[in-house]
């Protein structure tokens, strides 16, 4: 179509007669841009062409979309005003237009979006696109193109992009014209002809329509509302975009439609759009928390028994709330006078690139290898809060709340994990995180409306809490995707990733907790069944020592507390259970016909007692006294349940005993622990709170006992700034006064190895299976073991006791110096060039125990004893 007109100046004055581009102060500003692209001839044929150090449209490119946007429409400027449906007159062969504007979008770059850029800078979709789709909604050719513009215009940028938010400006720029223009109904009109039909009278155009629709949605609500720092008083309405979008949805029972397709999403109808529909509800529930939704649920419960005088005058301190942020975001000039009595105009208007956003201050981090792996979801997360939230807002999320655990939840979450269980090729890795934080969110709310109805007797409240519609989610295939989940996002580095995981499984815990207290028996049966399994299977057990001790400093107080949580509920749940039997550990056996170097082995696992004392000492080491630290040093924000839960913990450590009486309370007598410490003592504000009385006074007696045993062993003051890598040695040496410890006894022999082993396992104490040996008495050296060694070996292969110093090592204080000796030369180790053992290519199993302090022979005996 090009060709058909003589000159680009020609379409240039058609250009600016249309008003396509405003007169205003943008002109030049445009004008600009079009002065800085290169007129050569030779670069006059190409998309794009690079300068120094920036991307711009080429000549031909920018002819191509002058003369597309020229030939859509004209804009009547004699409009009724009264409306905001701006009147259009359609051009000549519009619709072959639009398709050429979709090609050259489909041609656009995929990181620089420049012809997208530039469509938003020339106010396309608002001037153009809307208004065609507006006046010509019953052509369903025309709006089916201009639909599929929409959604290549708002679709998210990519994560590598160096200039997102201008990006995103546009895109809310879109959402704030479809909003204004009224574009929602007209949609919701287009959807309501193919859903008519069902079977086999719709057709496949019908389905692409209904996907394209629903797209779009999901596009829009994808988009997060503009952070109040980058907003001036003629762009707020950009502040609570999200909010208006999602109540025009509920005003056009979106929802409904969405929920019913939820409802029947097994059948072949809506089977491939159950992804579609969960990034929908989860972009929904996402602008608000579910603890705001649960106290929305209990205010509208017992609003009926308030009395009416109580329920005004909050009412009139939430308006009185609200007059103090009234101008907190205005915009303008402000006139003062100087010191020298000029008249001074102060504004922020007059800024040089209004996209270039300052982003908040943030600690300096080390990149390198082990750095965090970026993710998408953090640039897309929710810029509203609860207390942003409008009640309205809140209303709409609890209404939607209540319908999907009522008809959908249960067979969307059913049709997700078999999406998941199969690894169907529609997955991305962003749904993972979407699917894990739509289930949190709601299993949040079910737990809290659960615990508010069985402890509420009122009769407002006397309703079914539905207990068994968050039960789709707690069988053994989630749990255990769940943690394979944690375990691939900490081999990756995936932070927000490993935040979201561990939060769901904290919360998959705490909802099981809560039914265990049901009036249902039923129900504590099942949560009783479930906490066996997990426990039985041992691989949830297994994971929560190395979550532990994977804690660093650079993880967010969010995600410590949540791992603090999920502690305390797993040992109160040990606790409760007592004396269990669980899955022993994944030893071999050793087949005889084979040659000893070419071992086969085979994985045979038998049932034992459950060591809870062994196992809570697997948990403690100084990376985890640090963690709690670090949680306790925000008491002031935690809740009295993560203040307990802390206190707990560090009352077990108190009273952990090692050997006889001595304890691993010195694990407390760090400078971490002593500073935060110090800081609730020195807090004058909660002495008299009764939530605080217990943990102060429990502080005050680690404390004292500090100071009584540094008068005793001066040297711990230098060891409370030291940090031990053997908890348990260390706090035995501190409290023995560095007295020396009983020589380690003689290895015994393969026959009294095997009587202590029968003999505990008798007793019902053991858990942990000592190692097999072969038939000439050999011990077999683990995989994990061989790794371990190879990579330790290479510090102290010129050190003349290297092999005394490795058997004090965490995974082999149980290996001799002689048999160490023998390993690294089967190994070959000592070569000049060694290479790294390769071993199975299967994942190990990580034992819970393997960096836990080695003890000698009489400490292990005192222990049986």
């Amino acid at each position: 179509m090009i060709g058909q007109y003589p000159s680009l100046l020609d379409w240039l004055k058609t250009f600016n007669a249309m008003s396509l581009i405003p007169n205003d102060e943008n002109d030049t500003e445009i004008a600009v841009e079009y002065e800085d692209i290169d007129m050569d001839s030779e670069g006059e044929e190409d998309c794009f062409i690079s300068g120094e150090n920036v991307y711009q449209l080429g000549n031909s490119m920018m002819n191509e979309l002058l003369l597309i946007c020229s030939n859509l429409g004209l804009l009547q400027t004699d409009s009724d005003q009264s409306s905001n449906r701006a009147a259009i007159i359609r051009g000549e062969d519009c619709e072959e237009w639009i398709h050429d504007l979709q090609r050259a979008i489909r041609r656009d770059h995929e990181k620089k979006k420049l012809i997208s850029k530039q469509l938003g800078k020339w106010k396309i979709v608002q001037k153009k696109l809307l208004p065609l789709l507006l006046n010509h909604q019953h052509d369903w050719s025309l709006v089916f193109s201009i639909l599929k513009i929409l959604v290549m215009l708002t679709m998210k940028p990519s994560s590598d992009s160096n200039d997102i938010p201008q990006q995103l400006h546009f895109i809310r720029e879109y959402k704030h014209a479809i909003l204004s223009q009224r574009v929602v109904p007209v949609l919701m009109a287009a959807l309501g002809d193919p859903l008519s039909r069902q079977g086999t009278n719709r057709t496949s155009e019908d389905y692409l329509n209904i996907e394209l629709i629903l797209t779009l949605f999901r596009n829009l609500l994808a988009t997060p509302n503009e952070d109040v720092r980058y907003v001036t008083s003629a762009t707020e309405y950009f502040t609570h975009l999200q909010e208006d979008f999602i109540k025009v949805l509920h005003q056009e029972h979106l929802y409904e439609m969405i929920l019913l397709i939820a409802s029947n999403i097994e059948s072949s109808e809506y089977r491939d759009w159950n992804l579609l529909i969960l990034e929908i509800l989860d972009q929904t529930l996402a602008c608000c928390c579910p603890h705001a939704i649960a106290n929305h649920m209990k205010s509208t419960t017992t609003q009926n028994s308030t009395h009416p005088k109580s329920s005004l005058l909050n009412e009139i301190k939430a308006q009185k709330k609200q007059i103090a942020g009234r101008h907190s975001n205005f915009g303008g000039v402000l006139k003062v006078q100087s010191v020298s009595g000029n008249a001074i105009l102060m504004s922020n208007l007059k800024r040089k690139n209004a996209f270039t956003m300052a982003s908040p201050s943030k600690p300096l981090r080390r990149r390198g290898k082990s750095a965090g792996q970026a993710d998408l979801s953090d640039i897309f997360r929710p810029k509203t809060s609860a207390d942003t939230t409008d009640k309205n807002t809140i209303n709409v999320v609890y209404e939607l709340c209540e319908s999907i655990l009522t008809s959908a939840y249960y067979p969307l979450t059913n049709s997700l994990k078999n999406e998941f269980r199969r690894g169907s090729s529609k997955l991305v890795p962003a749904d993972r995180m979407q699917y894990f934080h739509f289930v949190w969110f709601l299993l949040t709310y079910q737990r809290e409306r659960v615990h508010h109805l069985t402890t509420d007797t009122s009769e407002n409240t006397q309703k079914s809490a539905n207990e068994k519609a968050a039960l789709a989610t707690l069988d053994m295939f989630s749990f255990n995707f769940v943690l394979q989940s944690i375990e691939n996002y900490e081999s990756t580095k995936n932070h927000s990733g490993m935040c979201v995981a561990v939060k769901l499984l904290k919360e998959k815990m705490a909802y099981v907790s809560e039914l265990l207290g049901s009036q249902d028996l039923r129900l504590v049966h099942l949560a009783q069944s479930i906490q066996h399994k997990l426990f039985y299977e041992r691989d949830f057990l297994d994971r929560l020592p190395l979550l532990i001790r994977s804690w660093t400093s650079m993880h967010s107080i969010a995600y410590s507390t949540d791992v603090v949580i999920l502690t305390h509920l797993v040992l109160k749940g040990l606790d409760a259970h007592g004396h269990i039997k669980v899955l022993g550990k994944k030893t071999s056996k050793i087949n005889k016909a084979i040659d000893s170097e070419e071992v086969q082995q085979t994985i045979t696992r038998k049932e034992a007692d459950f060591d809870l004392h062994r196992y809570f000492r697997s948990i403690l080491n100084h990376d985890t006294i640090r963690m709690y630290a670090f949680v306790l040093g925000n008491y002031r924000e935690n809740s009295v349940k993560v203040n307990h839960y802390i206190h707990s913990f560090f009352h077990r450590v108190s009273k952990f005993q090692i050997e006889g009486e001595l304890t691993t309370k010195p694990m407390l007598f760090h400078i971490r622990v002593l500073t935060v410490f110090n800081a609730v003592l020195q807090d004058k504000t909660i002495n008299n709170d009764q939530w605080y009385r217990s943990l102060v006074a429990f502080i005050q007696s680690i404390v004292r006992d500090f100071f009584a045993l540094a008068e005793k062993n001066h040297l711990l003051y230098v060891e409370a700034l030291l940090r031990q890598s053997y908890a348990v040695k260390s706090c035995i040496s501190m409290q023995r006064i560095y007295e020396p410890i009983v020589p380690m006894a003689p290895r015994k022999s393969a026959v009294e190895v095997k009587r202590a082993e029968q003999r505990l396992s008798d007793e019902g104490e053991v858990e942990f299976k000592l190692s097999v040996t072969e038939s000439g008495g050999e011990v077999v050296w683990s995989s994990l073991e061989d790794r371990y060694l190879s990579t330790i070996y290479k510090q102290f292969r010129d050190h003349p006791s290297r092999f005394e110093l490795l058997s004090e090592e965490n995974l082999l204080c149980d290996r001799t110096p002689a048999e160490i000796e023998k390993r690294v030369e089967k190994l070959g180790l000592d070569t000049e060039k060694t290479t790294e053992v390769i071993h199975s290519p299967k994942r190990l199993r990580r034992a819970i125990d393997a960096s836990s302090d080695c003890e000698d022979e009489s400490v292990f005996d005192t222990e049986q004893q």
